[in-house]
């Protein structure tokens, strides 16, 4: 008789504690919503947290406590898993820009050489060819208004070749450092998943252990 008894409030125990976490269940979560709302969630979880925590200390408001705190680890594990969706196609799109930078820049740095190559073929004819024949004068101004035009242009296609460095340089270093932030944001994740897994463990401890007794648990 007495093992009866015993068993029948272990399984009450351990209902009231698939009640809770049902109730949980039930809660809003950070999935679906905007990160804005999210994070008023999680604030107003954290409080509610902080409130149950200054209650007197029975058994029903040590196992709400639990249940806040179990809720506000799901959120915050929520919360990371979003953050890490989110890093992560910053990081595929960041790649794709890097890749189309970097084809730019070999374009351009293409055009910039074929450029200098041609100035150095460019042949003017020297000054003192102007009084020597007087027809070659037309043909000179022609050939330093061209240069000057040509100069012109070099200067504005080394200016983009500078540019796309820089903008690829940017997204490189930019691309790193998102990688290292996934890096944290998986890193903490798991700390979160360890975590709930530890206060699951100790609420479903403390239901076992005080069978659901106040005077147990006292």
């Amino acid at each position: 008789m007495r093992k009866l008894i015993l068993y029948i409030l272990l399984t009450l125990s351990l209902l009231t504690g698939l009640f809770g976490l049902s109730h949980i269940a039930k809660a809003q979560s950070c999935s679906g919503i905007s990160k804005e709302d999210c994070n008023k969630l999680i604030s107003e979880t954290e409080q509610k947290l902080a409130n149950t925590r200054d209650q007197k200390k029975t058994l029903s408001s040590q196992i709400e406590f639990m249940d806040t705190q179990i809720y506000l680890t799901e959120l915050r594990i929520q919360d990371a898993e979003r953050k890490i969706a989110q890093t992560a196609d910053e990081i595929e799109n960041l790649k794709g820009r890097i890749v189309t930078l970097n084809s730019s820049l070999d374009h351009i740095s293409k055009l910039l050489l074929e450029k200098i190559i041609e100035g150095y073929k460019r042949r003017e004819v020297p000054l003192f060819s102007i009084f020597i024949d007087p027809d070659n004068a037309s043909t000179m101004f022609n050939r330093l208004k061209y240069a000057k035009v040509a100069e012109e242009n070099d200067r504005k296609l080394a200016f983009q070749v500078q540019q796309a460095k820089l903008n690829f340089e940017q997204q490189k270093n930019l691309r790193e450092e998102k990688q290292k932030e996934l890096a944290e944001l998986e890193a903490a994740l798991e700390n979160q998943k360890s975590a709930l897994d530890a206060q699951k463990a100790q609420k479903q401890e403390l239901l076992v252990t005080t069978q659901n007794d106040e005077t147990k648990f006292q």
